[in-house]
């Protein structure tokens, strides 16, 4: 394998060439990989064809695997000595049996050269895709020092490599199929994207090869169709790579496309940038070939032959520019048309406003939108005036329409809207704004409605009087319009027709009815005025009253009724009754004010009537007229006279004692009876002055009725004929037995004595053989309470109601049994003396208590036990035992026996022990303390010691002293003192409790480490627990506020470590904390990298202080020349663009430091030489 060339005669007309004999199949290399492309020369005349050697040569032009070959072809020929560059990775057998594979390619501008690598062998992973920097002018191949070469490894079989036009680099691999595009715009390690394929059926992905369309075309292997890249200078997937897209008539593809000079792809078209009003920024494209001169034609008759001009046109339109670019053997012009923006049409806006105080604006709308030429960014600022001459911008007011605040104050405000295009670039604004016409929003005075007054009460079918205005509107616009309204409910309002004055004087009513004015002004929602309110109250109505009487003299008249109501007025009526002698002349009754009335007695002929009124409204009205007519006053006389019967007796006849008188002088009788005065019910056929009453059974009250014409009836009074019921004399409780001389329970009364009169005299009896029995003096009541007895003794008691045969009766008999007294006692032995905690017993004997007597045992008079017998080992010296006998239930006795006795113990003393501490005061951690018995009494022969920390045995410290370094704050230590007392008994005793008092140990923290820049401050953060004074050491630099001594400001001029301690002794604590002082870093505005040793670099002074930095520079076209990050003295910038020297002039960098002190700088460095 090896490289050859052949000439071919193309006649200028087009049509197949001719292979020149002579030179076919020259050969100029043997042994070259399969990697072949070209650029033109820096001349822009020749031609560099560039390939890669194969083998394992070191010198020559043959089998040079370690280099690459660049043949310079000439219009002379072929120049057969290429330019070998012995840089990248070794193709050769030694590395790869088979041989490496895959494509090769330069950039239009022959800055940079790519190659794809990779071997058949299996498993072999040498695969690589690499970068290199090329030079025109000799045509050698190099490496950056900055950049690694081998760009990507590891992802597959890579074959091919193309450039997009920007600064993306593209390689496919075979078998998995992918497309990676890797990012070479920086100096640094290069950032790889995997592109997504989206293939219907996996295809291997071929050779890559850029066209004039802009796309890069991806051969895929066996395929009747390529794949593109239609957006290369995208990033990733927006590149939008199209798989099976352009079709190859029926043919397949393998994996190569057609190679050739990649410079027929440089683009020459001018590019240009609005960077001022009417200024355009041109730039011509970078063709780096020698003896270049430029042509410019603006379009508006001027001309240029800067690479780079800056024109400013007379006016805004449309203008052709043409741009020519000539060598020695290369010749380019292109056109383009350019938009030269004019001022932006303002638009329009709408619209004026005149507002109500209180209603919020609409929105200020956009009837027409601004527009501007170029497509520069428009941006849109909302002004408002007072006086529409100064205008203010409106905060935060950048849209294409502004809604103003929803609350305005009363006046007028003016608008407007201000449009100004923006340069393309940055935010400055492109030659003068434009203003639309402005709108105002007039805001009237808020409308008050006035008041009108006042409320009133009118009766039905009057006037009332006019509605009056105390208070005029005021607001709006000044003037008012007027409209009042009525309501029957003070819900529902309807107009008044007519009503449309400031004042309203309404007809006559017969509803209560409510009024309002509504106001308005202008076009303000009109507002309602206060309410008021005319009462109508109904015409009033008299009503009706009766009736008219005949009664006799002193006669009580039946009440006046009411027969029919007054009505009307306010609802609320006030009656007057009023009387008359002669129904002429009427005088009103006091207290007469109801709606009926009673005369009363009466002894003259009378006349009433009823005078109603209600409220102010309405004239009093008098009601019909009704007479009573008095007749002389009639009397029933007497009858005689009460009676006492016994039961079934016959009363004597009752007779009429005074006859009746009054009336008309004649009289009619009508005899009645009632059980008990009150029902009465007349007596058949007793109709006469007298009655004689047949034999009675119960008691019955008896009187004459009399009537006398209209007078009557008049009843005598009524005589009572008492018939007594038979007499019983109940029952008394009962029988009882008692000991001798005791007082037995009272009598009672089981059941009450009846019958007779009811009214009931008693008289206790006692007998003490039930024959003989004699009155008890003084025992009257229903009961009766003996006293002491000493012999049985029966009682019964006697009952008298009235008199006669019926008088008397007595009760059944009760008899109190009477038993004789006997005296108890007790006997109890006192126990000898014995050891504390020894059992004592005792034992009562007890006599005359009967067969079951109860026994009760007391310790120091509190019960603890019963029975016979009673016996206890927790009984001390002076200890009472006491026991009470209570004789067998039911014996009469004296009352209970008592003995007691005193315990007598032998003597046992408790030991005591106190302690002490030393030192005694607060100590610091770690301190020994000293615990020592201070006192101890009847410790005994043998005691023991165990000494407690927080009730907890202390392990091992049972010694009389006990020293502890191990202490903490707060807790309490005693000292347990067991020993046998004398009876042999073990005994405790506990000391007193010492706290320990451990002062805190200072903990301080200095804080994190800090880092200023020289010449600034930092504020410390320091932290002490604790109530210790801090003290911060060296005080050199340090700000120390006495209010906050643990945060005082730092401004040492050199790193400094300071010390902040806290404490004294085991209670001390210190902490450090370094301010770290780091010089700003400076940055020269100028270098020579004129390669003299002196600034040949762009040293930028410090920056080593801030390893974690970025730095990128710029030529005046934005386009990035050179960045690095972590920038030292190791990756300087020497002043080149792609390994060539940069030209004279003012480039721009952007340097940012990171870190707590990190900082973006920015600014101009030129470079000269």
């Amino acid at each position: 394998m090896g490289l050859s060339y052949s000439e071919i005669d193309i006649p200028a007309g087009g049509g197949p060439g001719t292979v020149i004999a002579a030179t076919k199949n020259m050969p100029l290399a043997r042994g070259t990989a399969e990697k072949l492309t070209a650029v033109f020369h820096k001349n822009g005349c020749d031609i560099w064809v560039i390939t890669h050697g194969w083998g394992d040569a070191k010198s020559g032009n043959d089998n040079r695997g370690d280099a690459f070959l660049a043949y310079r072809v000439t219009v002379a020929g072929v120049q057969p000595t290429p330019i070998i560059s012995t840089v990248g990775s070794l193709h050769a057998p030694s590395v790869a049996a088979l041989g490496y594979k895959g494509q090769m390619r330069v950039t239009p501008d022959g800055q940079r050269l790519a190659l794809a690598r990779y071997s058949e062998a299996v498993g072999d992973s040498s695969s690589t895709v690499e970068l290199f920097g090329f030079e025109t002018s000799s045509g050698q191949v190099s490496t950056n020092p900055q950049v690694p070469y081998v760009v990507d490894s590891g992802a597959g079989k890579y074959y091919g490599v193309g450039f997009s036009p920007g600064s993306y680099l593209y390689a496919t691999v075979r078998n998995p199929p992918k497309l990676l595009q890797f990012d070479i715009s920086g100096n640094g390690p290069v950032t790889k994207q995997d592109i997504p394929l989206k293939q219907k059926a996996p295809a291997d992905l071929g050779s890559l090869q850029a066209a004039p369309d802009g796309k890069i075309y991806v051969a895929r292997d066996n395929q009747p169709a390529l794949g593109f890249i239609p957006y290369p200078d995208s990033l990733g997937a927006k590149v939008g790579y199209a798989d099976d897209s352009l079709q190859l008539g029926g043919r397949l593809s393998s994996l190569g496309l057609v190679n050739f000079n990649q410079s027929s792809l440089l683009r020459v078209g001018p590019s240009a940038q609005i960077t001022g009003c009417r200024e355009i920024t041109f730039q011509a494209p970078p063709i780096d070939f020698d003896g270049k001169t430029y042509a410019w034609k603006f379009g508006d008759g001027a001309t240029s032959t800067q690479e780079n001009p800056v024109h400013t046109y007379a006016k805004p339109g449309t203008y052709t520019v043409t741009l020519r670019i000539t060598t020695a053997c290369f010749c380019r012009e292109s056109s383009g048309i350019i938009q030269v923006p004019g001022l932006p049409k303002p638009g329009s806006i709408a619209a004026s406003q005149t507002l109500c105080a209180g209603t919020a604006p609409d929105t200020l709308t956009s009837t027409a939108s601004a527009s501007g030429d170029a497509g520069l960014p428009l941006v849109y600022q909302w002004e408002r005036s007072t006086d529409n001459v100064t205008f203010t911008a409106i905060a935060g007011a950048t849209g294409e329409t502004y809604l103003p605040p929803a609350s305005q104050t009363p006046g007028t405000t003016y608008y407007r809207r201000r449009a100004q295009l923006l340069l393309p670039d940055k935010p400055s604004p492109y030659c003068t704004p434009s203003f639309t016409a402005s709108v105002k929003i007039t805001v009237l005075p808020g409308l008050k409605a006035g008041s009108i007054a006042a409320n009133q009460t009118v009766c039905a079918g009057t006037r009332p009087a006019a509605l009056t205005s105390p208070t005029a509107a005021t607001g709006g616009t000044g003037t008012f319009t007027y409209q009042w309204e009525s309501s029957v409910d003070n819900v529902t309002w309807a107009a008044i027709s007519g009503a449309t004055s400031a004042t309203y004087t309404p007809g006559a009513l017969t509803a209560t009815t409510y009024y309002r004015r509504q106001v308005r002004s202008g076009t303000c929602p009109s507002i309602p005025s206060n309410t008021v309110k005319i009462t109508v109250v109904p015409a009033l109505s008299a009503g009706t009253i009766a009736a008219s009487q005949t009664l006799c003299a002193g006669g009580t008249a039946a009440p006046l009724t009411s027969e029919a109501p007054a009505t009307g007025g306010t609802g609320s009526i006030a009656y007057q009754w009023e009387s008359s002698t002669n129904n002429s002349t009427f005088t009103p009754i006091s207290g007469a004010t109801g709606a009926t009335y009673a005369p009363g007695r009466l002894s003259t002929t009378t006349s009433y009537r009823r005078r109603a009124g209600s409220g102010t409204a309405c004239a009093a009205v008098f009601s019909n007229v009704v007479k009573i007519t008095v007749a002389p006053a009639l009397t029933a006389g007497t009858i005689g006279a009460n009676q006492t019967l016994c039961l079934g007796a016959t009363p004597a006849r009752l007779t009429s004692t005074a006859a009746p008188g009054g009336g008309t002088g004649t009289f009619t009788y009508q005899w009645e009876s009632s059980p008990n005065n009150t029902s009465w019910t007349p007596i058949a056929g007793a109709t006469g002055a007298s009655y004689a009453p047949g034999p009675l059974t119960a008691t019955t009250y008896y009187r004459r009725q009399v009537n006398s014409g209209p007078c009557g009836p008049v009843y005598s009074p009524s005589v009572v004929l008492t018939v007594l019921p038979a007499l019983n004399a109940g029952s008394i409780a009962a029988d009882q037995s008692i000991c001798a001389g005791a007082t037995p329970a009272p009598l009672t009364s089981r059941a009450a004595a009846t019958g007779g009169t009811g009214n009931f005299v008693y008289q206790w009896e006692s007998s003490t053989d039930k024959v003989t029995w004699r009155t008890v003096s003084g025992a009257v009541g229903a009961t009766y309470a003996p006293g002491p007895l000493t012999t049985t003794t029966s009682f019964r008691r006697r009952v008298t109601s009235g008199t006669g045969t019926c008088a008397t009766a007595v009760s059944n008999e009760v008899t109190i049994q009477v038993k004789p007294i006997v005296k108890p006692s007790v006997t109890l032995a006192t126990p000898p003396a014995q050891c504390p905690g020894t059992t004592l017993a005792f034992t009562a004997v007890a006599t005359n208590a009967g067969t079951a007597p109860t026994f009760r045992w007391f310790v120091n008079n509190v019960a603890v036990a019963s029975g016979a017998t009673f016996s206890s080992s927790t009984l001390v010296t002076g200890d009472q035992v006491r026991v009470e006998v209570t004789p067998t239930a039911g014996l009469c006795s004296a009352g209970p026996a008592v003995a007691t006795v005193t315990v007598t113990r032998t003597p046992t003393p408790l030991p005591t022990v106190a302690i002490a501490v030393q030192p005694g005061g607060p100590v610091c951690p770690g301190t020994p303390l000293t615990f020592s018995i201070s006192s101890v009494t009847n410790a005994g022969p043998a005691p023991t010691y165990q000494w407690l920390v927080n009730n907890n045995a202390v392990g091992g410290a049972t010694k009389p002293v006990f020293t502890s370094t191990a202490l903490r704050d707060g807790q309490i230590v005693t000292l347990r003192l067991r020993t046998t007392n004398v009876c042999g008994q073990a005994v405790t005793a506990v000391s007193n409790g010492v706290a320990v008092r451990i002062s805190p140990p200072a903990d301080v923290d200095a804080g994190p480490d800090k880092e200023i820049l020289a010449g600034t401050s930092v504020i410390l953060e320091g932290r002490a627990d604790g109530t210790y004074p801090v003290t911060w050491t060296p005080t050199t630099g340090l700000t120390i506020s006495p209010n906050d001594p643990l945060r005082p400001r730092a401004a040492p001029t050199e790193t400094t470590t300071y010390t902040l301690s806290a404490g004294e002794g085991g209670c001390a604590d210190s902490d450090e904390v370094k301010v770290t002082v780091r010089p700003a870093i400076r940055i020269p505005n100028a270098f020579s990298p004129n390669g003299d040793g002196r600034d040949d670099t762009w040293q930028i002074e410090f920056i080593e202080q801030f390893p974690d930095n970025t730095v990128s520079v710029f030529n005046r076209w934005g386009t990035r020349i050179f960045s690095a990050n972590n920038y030292s003295r190791a990756n300087e910038w020497r002043g080149d663009i792609n390994g060539k020297p940069a030209p004279v002039g003012t480039y721009y960098y952007v340097v940012v430091t990171k870190g707590p002190l990190g900082k973006s700088y920015s600014g101009s460095i030129t470079v000269l030489y």
